[in-house]
């Protein structure tokens, strides 16, 4: 019987591969042993920093700290990156070091060391762990803190804006005002992560304005009363809504030199802005070459389409690269283009419809009009 030229190739293709994986060395699976932690408290900041010390596990390439603490019932987990060239990391007899300096007065935490590694396999990597056993470990007690921390923390959507959350609280006895802190929940929310202090209110609730659609944020609070103040306040989340922008008809109106964050699976969404400057500014995570933009007059008519959102090597485009600082977090690329270069026409104070088209759906964007 004979055998067609497809099935035959198919075989020697098989063939060929069982041979490739058959050669390819095997790397051994790592002895990663159990790592020993000791918990200590800092002599200079004991109500406020924690040094976790371990011993080295055989084997191990990198290791993660796990810190685990209960408040209000709600157990919250930071994890941070163990980097040999950190300042607050040490070798000394043997151990390696960290210096947790995130945590608050009087508070019970708990942490846990993970030992990893990493090998290579034919066509991926494994990796491979090892726990350590939990310890515990009370900071001193702060005489600043004699307020109760806030209770009862809410997110929910802002009624009325797609971007926005609110945040509400019970009143706090005795508080003067309230520190507002938030952090957003990307996919390594819970690495290193920093709260950024937002707002100081005397109200017990608070607006956050340009977030990023079918995005999750997390907040908490804090009590204050001059140099006295509260613990910070168990941890609540919320989703921001998806995003409407999706048709000319629900253009999401843009602020003139206000930076609007944006998340959506839609290819592409659309925009209501008066330009004065007639400058556009996007900042995105995605290829560099993700984003393109049309406008359109407010009468539908198609004032200018196809216009790249990045830089062009070698051509004078008008169009420039805009540097990413901290702030910019998780954003790579930033590009400003001068609209004045590309709609006949342009006047002053002309509002317009931009449809911005994603060639990369996953990415969230931030853009600003001037």
């Amino acid at each position: 019987m004979k055998m067609s030229k497809k099935l035959f190739a198919g075989f020697l293709f098989l063939f060929a591969l069982s041979l490739l994986l058959c050669s390819c060395p095997s790397t051994p699976e790592p002895k990663l042993t159990e790592p020993k932690v000791t918990l200590a408290l800092s002599q200079t900041s004991p109500q406020s920093e924690v040094i976790i010390s371990w011993t080295p596990s055989d084997e191990a390439e990198s290791y993660t700290i796990e810190r685990t603490m209960v408040r209000d019932s709600i157990t919250e987990t930071r994890k941070f990156e163990w980097k040999d060239n950190d300042d607050f990391c040490s070798k000394n007899y043997f151990q390696y070091s960290f210096k947790d300096t995130t945590c608050e007065s009087g508070t019970e935490y708990s942490y846990v060391v993970i030992a990893c590694a990493e090998r290579q396999v034919p066509f991926c990597v494994e990796y491979y762990t090892k726990e350590s056993k939990k310890e515990s470990i009370t900071t001193a007690v702060d005489p600043n803190v004699t307020l109760a921390y806030p209770k009862n923390v809410s997110v929910e959507q802002t009624n009325g804006n797609q971007n926005a959350l609110t945040v509400k609280w019970d009143a706090v006895e005795n508080a003067a005002s309230y520190e507002v802190y938030f952090v957003h929940d990307n996919y390594y929310h819970d690495y290193n992560e920093k709260y950024i202090k937002v707002a100081a209110t005397e109200q017990t609730s608070f607006i956050q304005n340009h977030l990023c659609n079918e995005t999750n944020y997390s907040f908490m609070i804090k009590a204050v009363n001059g140099t006295n103040y509260s613990l910070f306040s168990a941890k609540a989340s919320g989703r921001v809504a998806e995003a409407k922008n999706v048709t000319k008809n629900t253009a999401f109106v843009l602020e003139n030199g206000v930076r609007d964050y944006f998340f959506s699976g839609s290819e592409s969404l659309w925009f209501e802005c008066t330009l004065q400057k007639g400058i556009i500014k996007l900042y995105h995570d995605g290829n560099k070459n993700a984003y393109s933009l049309s406008v359109f007059t407010k009468e539908g008519s198609v004032a200018a389409s196809g216009l790249p959102l990045f830089t062009i090597d070698d051509e004078n485009t008008g169009i420039k690269d805009i540097p990413i600082v901290d702030s910019d977090y998780p954003y790579a690329f930033g590009v400003e283009r001068n609209l004045k270069n590309d709609i006949n026409g342009f006047s002053e104070g002309t509002t317009y419809l931009l449809r911005i088209s994603k060639f990369d759906i996953c990415y969230s964007f931030s853009i600003c009009v001037e």
